[in-house]
This record gives structure tokens, C-alpha cells and sequence, in this order.
């Protein structure tokens, strides 16, 4: 594959250390926490290997979610991105691109179109103890190339959801 992925984001599975540690690399308009659960692993690792989602609470409206700055590459005309949500509402997932000189003025937000989540997310305690399997409840994957601004020097993942109630991200490439 060519060019090879590199995964910006930092701390794509929400991981943190201690119970109620917001998850490191991550900021929200919104409460967030960790919570128990997430996506389903790929074949062959462990279900340890993603033990935590990120969850966010609130009235606000749009809830959002961005990760650390990240810098971008000049010869990158397209990024993917993509992340695992569970929720109801809609959401919808893109790029915020600037120049770090020309913050105000030339900030642009790339995002798709809204999508329809309409899923729930439950962790269920396994019955037994030795059992680590984690429940994963319903997520989406959303999917996206994003366009890059040519002047951009630095980016941001960000997501945003529309709608009542709590979401769960998890798996943010």
C-alpha cells in the first residue's frame, strides 16, 4: 500500500489509566469519560486489547469532540478519517485545518454530511470473573476523505453530534 497509513490521532482507542480519567488527547464541549466497552477488535487481538470508549454527556448541542493538534503534510492533497460512534442522533465527522500564523483568518472545518446513528451502547459485566470478553453494543463506523487545505500547517480530528442523550466514540483513525 502506498502511501503507508499513519495514524495522527493521538490515542485513537480512548484509553486511559485510573476509573474516570478523561481519555488522554482528546477535549469536548461536552462531560466526557471512559467507559467500559468499544468497538470490536480485528481478528487475532485479544478483546483487552480495546477495553475503553470515550463517552460523552450533556445538554450541549452539537456535543463535539476534537483530538490534539497534529501536523499535516504539504504533499497530502486527501486524508481519511474515520471513527467507530454509538449513539442517537446524528453525527458527523471531518478536519479543522489552519495556518498557525494565520489562525483566525484561514481556519477551515471539512466535514461530511450528517449521519443517522440510532444505535445504543450497554456494557454488560461478564459472569464470570475470568471472563474479560467486553460487550461491545451497537457501533457505526463513520467513514470519510477529506480534501486538504493547501496553506494548512497543522489539523485537528473533529466530531460532532446533533441530537439528546449520551454517545460513545471509539477507534478514531
Amino acid at each position: 500500500l502506498d502511501p503507508q497509513r499513519i495514524n495522527y490521532v493521538v490515542n485513537p482507542s480512548m484509553e486511559a489509566s485510573g476509573a474516570g480519567v478523561v481519555p488522554y488527547g482528546w477535549r469536548s464541549n461536552a462531560t466526557m469519560t471512559k467507559e467500559r466497552g468499544g468497538i470490536r477488535p480485528p481478528q487475532g487481538m485479544t478483546p483487552q486489547s480495546r477495553q475503553f470508549c470515550a463517552r460523552l454527556t450533556g445538554v450541549e448541542d452539537p456535543k463535539i469532540l476534537e483530538s490534539s493538534p497534529f501536523p499535516t503534510a504539504k504533499q497530502n492533497q486527501w486524508w481519511s478519517v474515520e471513527a467507530a460512534v454509538s449513539g442517537q442522533g446524528r453525527a458527523r465527522i471531518g478536519i479543522v485545518f489552519w495556518s498557525p500564523s494565520l489562525r483566525e483568518s484561514e481556519t477551515l472545518y471539512v466535514h461530511t454530511g450528517w449521519f443517522d446513528l440510532q444505535s445504543s451502547f450497554e456494557y454488560a459485566a461478564p459472569g464470570d470473573p475470568e471472563d474479560e470478553v467486553i460487550h461491545q453494543g451497537e457501533f457505526r463506523v463513520l467513514k470519510a476523505l477529506i480534501p486538504a487545505k493547501e496553506t494548512a500547517h497543522e489539523a485537528m480530528f473533529r466530531l460532532e453530534f446533533d441530537g439528546e442523550g449520551d454517545v460513545w466514540v471509539d477507534n478514531v483513525l
